[in-house]
């Protein structure tokens, strides 16, 4: 949860017969009022309004998704949260080699840069890696940026090989634009 973006919350009848989702639910409000941003997303289980705002009147008033609606609707929302809803509408796929030729606005690579940021296998961290770097002539300075602090901060990343080979030459490459502290804590690793 640490380095978690968001949470997402399943809310059901079981969820709130139980003592530890309170804790997890504590941590994200601590998380989202800390950032002062939204972190947590709820989604609705055979469960109704009245119910939810038992447990938590300010739960009940979060944004949510209602499994009622169909998964469809339920990942179309989350994802619209997300903002990444272009890329992928099947978030049962891991991240592999995504299509990249009709790729032209940096909205488009801002997703990329998201879903590197978010690769939690070593494999998945290599395949985001090839995807993300095939538009690399398009990467605006703030985007190298990005993905340097991405590279330092996400252990799968920095601990796959193969995406670590790939992270080398783009360190190398763009030495003159990240600074050099970024630059030495990468190869020292």
């Amino acid at each position: 949860m640490q380095f978690s973006n968001y949470g997402i919350v399943i809310l059901s009848r079981n969820f709130f017969n139980k003592n530890w989702p309170k804790v997890e639910l504590d941590g994200l409000f601590e998380k989202e009022i800390s950032s002062g941003r939204k972190v947590i997303l709820p989604v609705w289980h055979k469960v109704t309004k009245e119910e939810v705002q038992q447990y938590s009147q300010i739960l009940a008033g979060k944004y949510s998704a209602k499994t009622s609606e169909g998964l469809d609707t339920v990942v179309k929302k989350i994802l619209g949260v997300l903002n990444i809803d272009s890329i992928s509408s099947n978030p049962s796929n891991e991240i592999r080699l995504l299509p990249t030729k009709n790729i032209k606005s940096s909205t488009e690579i801002e997703k990329l840069i998201f879903l590197f940021s978010k690769s939690n296998k070593f494999k998945e961290a290599e395949d985001s890696a090839i995807s993300l770097f095939e538009l690399e002539d398009k990467f605006t300075e703030e985007d190298i940026l990005k993905i340097a602090d991405i590279s330092i901060e996400n252990d799968q990343i920095f601990s796959s090989f193969g995406a670590r080979k790939i992270l080398e030459g783009f360190f190398r490459k763009n030495s003159n634009i990240i600074p050099f502290e970024k630059i030495k804590k990468f190869f020292s690793n």
